[in-house]
């Protein structure tokens, strides 16, 4: 929830960062961690969002995309 809630207010980079401990504490691998990875990529795309960098934006957004149809 933590994560979710720095998401929503806008603070991208942490949200990634506890994400990211979820993901490691889950092993890196299976449903819920493909779901955290998939989060911590968006939250990359709102970190260069920030940094206006659209080719940064689109590569983490797809990639988020792609883990998530996997």
């Amino acid at each position: 929830r933590r994560g979710f809630a720095l998401f929503d207010a806008g603070y991208y980079w942490e949200a990634h960062e506890a994400w990211e401990a979820l993901w490691h504490a889950h092993g890196r691998a299976g449903p819920v961690a493909d779901l955290l990875r998939a989060l911590i990529k968006l939250a990359a795309a709102g970190v260069k969002v920030r940094e206006r960098q659209p080719g940064g934006v689109a590569t983490h957004a797809r990639r988020a995309s792609a883990i998530l149809r996997g």
